[in-house]
């Protein structure tokens, strides 16, 4: 187990989740994962697209007909955005379309960012698991000024949306985690509860650190739920870099 995600591995189906903070070498790091339950969850990779100076990662599907049996409004979207020119440089991540509305809003703090990309959403009308819009905003002002958020839109007790929103502490070495749900195999799923889990980032390269939290969520049992994993680094040079483990 790798020192630092031990958290992760009572956690085996999280839904989504995503991961801010910083590599050892003082590199932006976001992460991107999925695992799904259903046939259309699983038909599922990330893939790069866009120009190596601003590349997005994107959803898309393996199956197209197993993929129509599920709700494809929910399961196909960009996954990562980066916005901006040096010396200023922005990274959104989210779970579903909002990572789009959230990009456009460049120049803005992380904060401001997430407020006004979650304002026009709330979370996933899948009923009976009204799975949570969770999404993360990297921002890099010159070459070592950097500020990082996360947030969630969650179902209430009154129904209404409940948002949240956290800054999450740029270090050496370490993220903060957030997730759809809980991480446990039941009916309906639980939404993520608290405040964002700190955990540590391994590798060198997003290749390895993509590889590390996929291995993360290795199954002790039979079921293994793991869809795929992407990592952007955002170098202090500006520089950005993308690594992807696809399981199929």
């Amino acid at each position: 187990m790798i020192p630092g995600l031990e958290a992760l591995a009572e956690r085996p189906y999280p839904g989504r989740f995503i991961v801010l903070g910083e590599n050892d070498a003082g590199a932006g790091v976001v992460v991107y994962g999925i695992t799904g339950r259903s046939p259309p969850s699983q038909a599922r990779r990330l893939v790069i697209h866009g120009e190596p100076r601003s590349p997005r990662v994107e959803v898309e599907v393996t199956d197209t007909e197993v993929l129509r049996t599920g709700k494809p409004e929910l399961l196909v979207y960009p996954a990562m955005i980066s916005s901006g020119t040096a010396p200023t440089r922005e990274i959104s991540v989210s779970n579903g379309a909002q990572t789009a509305t959230i990009a456009e809003h460049w120049g803005f703090t992380a904060l401001e960012a997430l407020q006004k990309g979650h304002a026009k959403w709330e979370y996933e009308p899948d009923i009976p698991n009204f799975t949570p819009r969770i999404s993360g905003r990297l921002n890099l002002f010159g070459d070592r000024n950097k500020e990082a958020f996360l947030g969630i839109i969650r179902r209430g007790t009154d129904v209404l949306p409940r948002r949240a929103f956290y800054e999450v502490p740029l270090t050496a070495g370490r993220g903060e985690f957030i997730s759809t749900y809980d991480g446990q195999d039941c009916n309906p799923v639980q939404p993520f509860r608290g405040e964002p889990l700190a955990v540590a980032i391994p590798g060198a390269t997003p290749e390895q650190t993509a590889r590390y939290f996929y291995e993360a969520f290795a199954p002790a049992g039979e079921k293994d739920f793991r869809v795929s994993v992407a990592c952007m680094y955002l170098s202090r040079e500006n520089n950005l870099l993308v690594g992807i483990v696809n399981r199929f």
